[in-house]
């Protein structure tokens, strides 16, 4: 029974217990001074009031509850991000890239800015071949700011087709914004990304997203989808985590670890 009920009863029992004694006796005028029904009834209000109480205490203690349950929730997301602010540092960004794309079997070669694959022979010699697959990944600087009106920040994703030909490209974003201690979601907006398009080797394309945030945030961006080769007959899943950091005005991807705890951030919240 919802609080609201709770009180409009306990009005009605209190009215109810002061009205009674004026409109009549309690008890009888014969020698035996039977109660009469205006004693029962009084009785009857007294125990609801009674009990109406313990419901009312009951609610008030699940309502605790529930909130210390959401405030622990929310406590754990802010240790998190205090912990990725802690551990991120600019000179392993190039590091978590490469990472990155030894998942894919990748290798990024800076003499010829082109990523290739990393294949083995029968002596187990690492050789490098052209990917002849097509490979779809965010740029090496994957965010830019574009520009700032005030706290309306415009931002600009960078996507990329380092090999081969993507078709039927598919892919959304999703944001999260850390600021301080506070932490915003933002659901997904489906006016941001991109359906079934086509990614011609070395072709970028940009997902242009728009938000408001303060200075100092941090802006985490998960971008994910899937394409195919260019004949469809293979589909590949596509997902990663790119940040902006409004203080320093620098971009980037994550480590393994903190990627990892952006995602169970973004899993959490969808």
């Amino acid at each position: 029974m919802s609080n609201s009920w709770v009180n409009v009863l306990l009005a009605f029992c209190t009215i109810g217990i002061a009205a009674l004694p004026p409109t009549g006796d309690l008890f009888t005028s014969n020698p035996r001074k039977r109660p009469t029904w205006r004693y029962w009834l009084l009785v009857l209000l007294t125990i609801g009031i009674f009990f109406l109480g313990l419901v009312k205490d009951n609610n008030a203690a699940v309502e605790q509850l529930d909130a210390q349950r959401k405030a622990k929730n929310d406590q754990d997301v802010r240790d998190s991000l205090a912990l990725i602010r802690t551990d991120e540092s600019n000179k392993r960004i190039v590091a978590a890239f490469a990472d990155g794309l030894g998942k894919y079997q990748l290798r990024y070669d800076s003499s010829t800015n082109e990523v290739i694959r990393v294949i083995r022979d029968s002596a187990k010699r690492i050789i490098s071949a052209p990917e002849e697959e097509p490979s779809l990944l965010l740029d090496i600087n994957p965010v830019v700011l574009d520009s700032s009106t005030g706290n309306i920040r415009h931002f600009s994703l960078y996507l990329k087709s380092f090999k081969g030909n993507p078709d039927n490209v598919n892919v959304s974003v999703y944001v999260v914004k850390a600021f301080g201690n506070e932490l915003s979601v933002l659901k997904r907006n489906p006016d941001v990304g991109i359906a079934n398009e086509s990614l011609p080797e070395g072709m970028k394309t940009i997902l242009p997203v728009e938000l408001y945030a303060s200075n100092g945030a941090i802006v985490y961006f998960y971008v994910f989808g899937s394409y195919t080769n260019k004949k469809k007959t293979l589909k590949f899943p596509f997902s990663q985590v790119c940040f902006f950091d409004l203080t320093k005005g620098e971009s980037g991807f994550l480590t393994s670890f903190m990627d990892n705890k952006i995602r169970e951030i973004f899993k959490k919240n969808r």
